[in-house]
């Protein structure tokens, strides 16, 4: 499988998401470069640290995936998307 990045909604020129799971931090011109993330794990879940005008954002995952488009949620019924995903039906 090909790996596909997109640009994460909010975060526009900072992070990317994969198909594959896979988020990075772009570089910038002040010479901070491109670089994978790993996150941490809380509670058997794996979450990404993002920072935004100085706030820290701590976001799941899998729900990253989930609303970003990189997965069909559509094999999914109402009641398991809003379940495994969080997200509203």
């Amino acid at each position: 499988m090909k790996e596909v990045f997109k640009t994460i909604a909010g975060f526009e020129g900072q992070y990317q998401i994969s198909n594959l799971g896979r988020v990075k931090s772009l570089g910038n011109n002040v010479g901070r470069k491109e670089k994978f993330l790993g996150g941490s794990l809380n509670a058997g879940y794996k979450f990404i640290s993002f920072q935004k005008n100085g706030i820290k954002l701590y976001i799941p995952l899998h729900r990253l995936v989930a609303t970003q488009g990189l997965f069909k949620t559509e094999s999914y019924s109402e009641e398991q998307r809003t379940r495994e995903f969080g997200l509203q039906p």
